[in-house]
This record gives structure tokens, C-alpha cells and sequence, in this order.
């Protein structure tokens, strides 16, 4: 009996030895219950921020083809609140109907596979809004099985704008595109006729050359003026061509006074001392003068005249080779004139032709530029918007614990804004569209300028504006853009303080009536290489900055009517002036 009950006892101590372990497995499956719930609550808050801060419209639809999951975003975008859109059929309300036949088709597949034209792929689509509109998006599709059967989830984004900013961009294309054709015809056409031009140069040129040809033929042929003149200053000899030229005989001029009868008296002088000059170097010497005609004509003739001697050494006659250059002359003054002609319309056009080439290439460049920003900027910013939930979720998570892990948190914060300034500068290529113009007063925009820019204390702000207002048609919000940066590249450049001074007044003249917005500072300057490079789009001497600001000012401001000057010295500051048009009441 006594053994009996030991065996009892003992059994009772395995069974509770066996119990007490089966309490504590109980506990830890416990634990690892709550610690596997903690991580799921987490998990789903985590997809709950992500999905609610998504600028993106997030969509799930079930085996079914209705929808079981519906984000903020989708509520924005397609109108329809969570308690409209869950349950529904979603491209029932959704789809347009003309797809609704081809949908039924492929979701049939899909329930059964997991697989479509569509999964795993973006596409552009058009969608319907709980108003009834249709706007164009951009679809990406995913599968994923849940419980046995395949649900969709889908990303919808609005790209309404982004078409309305490539068609836009499209625009300005085919307009910049007619223009380079325009261009093209004109310079062709000037070619042209700088071509008939040459060749009536080439012409011309090649007449003189046959004329001066001819004077080496024999004398009897020779439309060359010869003549011998005494050492007593009277004629012995004329050619035919000569005679005839003055229109006298060979009788009429043989011993007559060569000067007195065919020099006029105001070049006496001058060929005494030609001359003097010739019997003294005993060398062949080249002069002009006129040879008076029997009726009283003047011809200018070029003479090549030498000293001939006799056989004692003595002074004989003197013997002249003239030509007659009246007309040449004259040809040449023409050419002369024509030549500086034709090289000021070359220089005229080449200056044209590479104004033209580098409006050209910077609107293409912008062009490409606003086309290429308004598709990666918004792939950016998702990521980013991600990013910086997390970052904030980790800084709450944190709260006052590792002062390193913070402070690397902080950073990340820092450079998720400075990266969303970024991709807002690029975008504001994708916002400047054609300008839409309407009365605006500079003065009242200069003022708003300086009250609402965020100035750091150590920089001092002066105006100069006038009392009146000076009105301009301008597209007010592009025109905003361009002298808000304008101001703010100012105040970069000052990181140390300084000066910045806003002035605004009115210029006319021949060019016409202007209104002028000076911006200036007192900070480091423009080095003199970078004075022609300083509005090219991407150009940048900073540390920080992508180099549009200044771009965009340009652009704004030349589609304006306007442009653009810069004034500086290397360390001495800078001074950009606006000139836009005044408005016709201002004038």
C-alpha cells in the first residue's frame, strides 16, 4: 500500500514537471505571438502611411474583379471616397465602356494564371472620373495570391499635364521647326544673290584684266596712250589711240606746248616736279594726271614715263606709256563700294545666322530639358515622399536614444529637401508654357518681390522705384518666376551679407520705350570667361544648383520681347537689367 502511493506521488511529479513545461512552451508561443502581431501592427502602419502619402491613386481588386483596397490618392484623383469605391466592380466605374469587352476577356485569364498584356508592365491608358470625365494616365499592374486566388493591385497616376506639356512641347517644335525652314529659305535666297554678285565681280574683274592685257600689244594696235616730249616741253610724237582719245590730229599737236595744250593748269605744278624727278634719277617713274580733250573733257591717265639720253649723256626727250583709267577708276570706286557693301551684308548675316543658331539650340536644349523633367522628376518624388516617411517614422521611433542615429536622420531629412528643391526647379521648365499676356504694374510686381523674398539679416535690401506705375504686358506668373530668380541668385551670391539693390525705371529712344529692372549685389562677381556661358541652361559655378534659374530668366524674358544684360566685375558684384516693353498707355 505504502508503494502504491509512492508510485503515485512520483507519477504526480512528472505530470506536474510535465505541465510546468508545457506552461512555459505556452508562455514563449505567447511571446512570439505578440511579438509577430507588434511586427504585423507595424507592418500595416507602415503600408498605412506609405499608401495614404502616395501621390499616386493604389488599388487592389480580388479574384472577382472588385475592390478591396482604395488609397487617398485614388480618392483625389478618381473622385470616388473608400466607402463608394470598396465592393465595386472596378472597371465598371473606372473603364470607359468601350473597353469593358476586352476587359472581361483578359481578367478571366488572370483570375485563373495570375498573368495578362498588362502585368508587371506601365501603360498609358484613358480613365474615367466619378464626374464622368475621361483623363489620360499611366497604369502599372502587379498579381499577388492571397488565400488560393489572384488579386491585382494596381498604381494609377494622372499625366493629364504631362500631356498637355508635351503637346505644348510638340507646339513649339513644329513652330521652332517652320521657323528653321523659313530661316533656311531666306539664307538660301541671300546666298544666292551673293553668288550673281560675285559673278558680276568675277566678271567685271576679268574685263580689267583683258584691258590691261591689251597694253602690252603691238603700238599700232595698242589703245595705249603714247607720247614724246621734247626736252623744250613740245610734242613729237603722239600714238593713235592718244589722238584720237583727245580727239585732235597728228598735224594739229606735232610741236605744240604739251603742258599748256593738255595739262590743266592746276596740275602744272605737280608734273614740272615729275618732271625734274626724271631727268634727275634718270628711272622709269609712274604718275597720274588729265589730259584735256579738244572739247574740254578731262581724262585721267596713268603714265609710266622714263628719261631718254643721247649718246653724249645729254637730256633728250621724255617718253610716256599712259592709260587711259578714266572709266577704270570709275569701276574701281564702284568696286570699292560694292566690295564693303557685300562685306557688311556678310558680316550682317553671319551675325544673324548665329543669333539665330543659338536661340536654336537653346530652346531645343530647353525643350529637351522640360520634355525629359517632366517624366523623371515625378519618379523621383516618390521614392523621396518614402523616404522621408521613413526617416520621420524612425525619428519618432527613436525619440531621445542614439544622438548619432538622429543626427544621421536629420541629414537624411535635409538632403530629401534639398532633392525636392531640386526636382521643383526642374520642373518649372515643364510649367513654361506659351506666356498668356495681361496688363501688369513692375512696380506693384517688385514691391511683392522684395516684401515676400526671405532675406537673411546681415543683407541689406535698397530700392529705387518710382512713384507711378509701370505697366507692361506680361504673363504675370512667368514673369514672376524670372525676377524672383533673378533675386534669389543675388542673395546666393552674398553668403557673407551684403548690399542688394532693386531699381526700376523707364528708357526710350530709337530702339524704342523700355521699362529696366536693375537687380544688383555686392557679392563675388562673374569671372570674364563665364560672362558668355551664365545663361546657358545647365551652367552653374555654385556648389549647390543645377544651373536653370538663370535659363529660365533668359527664356521667360526674350519670349517677352525683352532681354537680358549682365554688368560685372570679378569680386566688384553684379548687375542684371530686364528691359521688357512698355505697355502703350506708358509711352
Amino acid at each position: 500500500m505504502t508503494r502504491d502511493k509512492d508510485k503515485t506521488r512520483e507519477e504526480l511529479l512528472k505530470e506536474l514537471a510535465e505541465l510546468r513545461r508545457r506552461v512555459k512552451a505556452l508562455e514563449k508561443a505567447e511571446t512570439r505571438h505578440r511579438v509577430g502581431e507588434d511586427k504585423l501592427r507595424e507592418s500595416e502602419e507602415m503600408f498605412r502611411i506609405i499608401s495614404s502619402s502616395a501621390k499616386d491613386a493604389i488599388i487592389m481588386i480580388d479574384h472577382e474583379g472588385k475592390i478591396s483596397f482604395w488609397n487617398n490618392a485614388a480618392r483625389k484623383i478618381l473622385g470616388y471616397t473608400r466607402q463608394e469605391a470598396i465592393g465595386s466592380e472596378c472597371h465598371m466605374i473606372l473603364a470607359p465602356e468601350r473597353y469593358w469587352k476586352d476587359y472581361r476577356k483578359a481578367f478571366g485569364r488572370f483570375s485563373k494564371s495570375g498573368r495578362g498584356s498588362v502585368v508587371g508592365k506601365t501603360i498609358e491608358l484613358t480613365a474615367l472620373k466619378k464626374n464622368g470625365r475621361e483623363f489620360p494616365m499611366e497604369l502599372s499592374v502587379s498579381s499577388v495570391k492571397l488565400k488560393g486566388a489572384w488579386h491585382a493591385i494596381g498604381i494609377i497616376r494622372d499625366i493629364t499635364r504631362r500631356k498637355k506639356a508635351d503637346d505644348a512641347l510638340q507646339r513649339a517644335h513644329d513652330e521652332l521647326e517652320g521657323r528653321v525652314r523659313e530661316r533656311t529659305v531666306a539664307l538660301s535666297d541671300t546666298n544666292d544673290r551673293l553668288k550673281q554678285e560675285i559673278t558680276k565681280h568675277q566678271t567685271t574683274e576679268s574685263r580689267l584684266r583683258k584691258e590691261r592685257d591689251f597694253s602690252n600689244t603691238l603700238l599700232h594696235t595698242s589703245p595705249t596712250f603714247f607720247v614724246a616730249i621734247s626736252a623744250e616741253g613740245k610734242t613729237i610724237m603722239m600714238n593713235d589711240a592718244m589722238l584720237s582719245a583727245t580727239g585732235y590730229e597728228a598735224d594739229e599737236v606735232m610741236d605744240v606746248d604739251y603742258v599748256a595744250t593738255f595739262v590743266p593748269a592746276y596740275e602744272h605744278k605737280e608734273l614740272a616736279g615729275v618732271f625734274k624727278r626724271l631727268i634727275k634719277s634718270h628711272k622709269t617713274t609712274r604718275n597720274e594726271n588729265h589730259v584735256l580733250t579738244r572739247d574740254g573733257r578731262e581724262l585721267l591717265v596713268e603714265w609710266h614715263g622714263c628719261p631718254v639720253f643721247n649718246e653724249e649723256g645729254a637730256f633728250d626727250y621724255f617718253f610716256g606709256v599712259g592709260i587711259d583709267i578714266t572709266e577704270r577708276r570709275k569701276v574701281d570706286d564702284e568696286l570699292h563700294r560694292h566690295r564693303e557693301h557685300l562685306e557688311e551684308l556678310v558680316e550682317e548675316r553671319t551675325r544673324d545666322l548665329e543669333l539665330a543658331q543659338e536661340q536654336i539650340l537653346a530652346s531645343e536644349k530647353l525643350a529637351i530639358l522640360g520634355q525629359f523633367a517632366g517624366s523623371i522628376a515625378h519618379e523621383i518624388r516618390n521614392p523621396l515622399g518614402v523616404i522621408s516617411t521613413s526617416a520621420y517614422y524612425l525619428r519618432r521611433r527613436a525619440g531621445d536614444g542614439d544622438k548619432k542615429v538622429l543626427a544621421h536622420l536629420d541629414q537624411i531629412k535635409n538632403q530629401v529637401n534639398y532633392s525636392a528643391k531640386i526636382i521643383e526647379s526642374i520642373l518649372g521648365l515643364t510649367r513654361l508654357g506659351a506666356i498668356c499676356p495681361s496688363s501688369v504694374d513692375l512696380r506693384e510686381a517688385v514691391l511683392s518681390l522684395v516684401k515676400a523674398s526671405d532675406v537673411p539679416p546681415d543683407i541689406t535690401v535698397e530700392s529705387n522705384l518710382p512713384e507711378e506705375p509701370v505697366m507692361t504686358l506680361a504673363d504675370r506668373e512667368q514673369m514672376s518666376i524670372a525676377l524672383k530668380n533673378v533675386f534669389i541668385n543675388a542673395v546666393q551670391v552674398m553668403p557673407g551679407g551684403g548690399v542688394l539693390t532693386v531699381s526700376l525705371c523707364t528708357t526710350g529712344g530709337e530702339e524704342g520705350d523700355w521699362a529696366e529692372i536693375r537687380i544688383s549685389d555686392t557679392g563675388t562677381g562673374v569671372e570674364p570667361e563665364n560672362m558668355d556661358r551664365i545663361f546657358q541652361p545647365l551652367f552653374t559655378t555654385k556648389t549647390h544648383g543645377v544651373g536653370l534659374g538663370l535659363a529660365m530668366v533668359k527664356w521667360i524674358v526674350e519670349k517677352h520681347g525683352g532681354a537680358v544684360l549682365i554688368e560685372s566685375r570679378a569680386g566688384k558684384g553684379a548687375t542684371f537689367t530686364i528691359r521688357l516693353p512698355l505697355a502703350e498707355g506708358n509711352k
